[in-house]
């Protein structure tokens, strides 16, 4: 996976690449969010599509082998809602950034990331 080791693939460090990947494009996030925002009409063409939006990333991460701290369990077991609101925090903070251009995505995001991979718990595993 970008941004991590592909032989300890870390999940905070994924999604830190995925930031700084969005940071650069900003045309393309802020077309995603008015799509998602259209979207929510159930006659959108892709309503059905984002609907299925947050099972789909599930599936996707869930193919790789990220290391968690062991006190979490698996992956499967337990990281679904750490997963969801991960990217409901990342549509959050990229709306921010769209309306304020001086907010700064990354650093936004690294805040983020600190309440979702708490240290001491996740410092093995960024």
């Amino acid at each position: 996976m970008p941004g991590s080791d592909s032989t300890v693939p870390l999940f905070p460090a994924y999604l830190r690449y995925l930031v700084r990947h969005n940071s650069r494009r900003r045309m393309m996030v802020q077309l995603f969010t008015v799509l998602s925002a259209e979207s929510l009409n159930p006659e959108h063409p892709l309503h059905d599509e984002f609907t299925a939006r947050m099972d789909d990333i599930w599936e996707n991460y869930s193919q790789y082998p990220w290391l968690i701290p062991p006190q979490l369990g698996s992956w499967k077991s337990s990281m679904r809602p750490v997963v969801r609101k991960a990217m409901e925090i990342m549509d959050g903070v990229q709306l921010w950034w769209l309306r304020e251009p001086e907010v700064d995505l990354c650093k936004e995001w690294a805040q983020m990331e600190n309440m979702l991979f708490p240290s001491p718990l996740w410092d093995a595993y960024r």
